[in-house]
């Protein structure tokens, strides 16, 4: 995709509690940010930094400091955690 071209993007806006969150999509891939995939995963930001700092956890870098996940690549990377045990 050109940079700038935003086609195909969807932008959902959900309430929960006082605060409003915006998640975007590309087609059926949900991209979470550390503080969503915390949440998701209802552990600490500090556990998702450490995870990424180990590269144990599929994540994408945006520039130097800006991270995010594919929600569906969190989830099997979640289920083949489970079988490992």
């Amino acid at each position: 995709m050109p940079k700038g071209d935003r086609t195909g993007q969807r932008v959902t806006m959900t309430k929960e509690g006082d605060t409003t969150k915006k998640r975007a999509s590309h087609g059926k891939t949900e991209v979470l940010t550390p503080d969503d995939l915390a949440e998701i995963l209802r552990v600490s930001r500090r556990k998702i930094n450490q995870l990424v700092a180990a590269d144990e956890i599929p994540f994408v870098r945006i520039g130097k400091r800006r991270i995010r996940f594919s929600r569906e690549a969190v989830m099997k990377w979640f289920r083949e955690q489970r079988e490992a045990l």
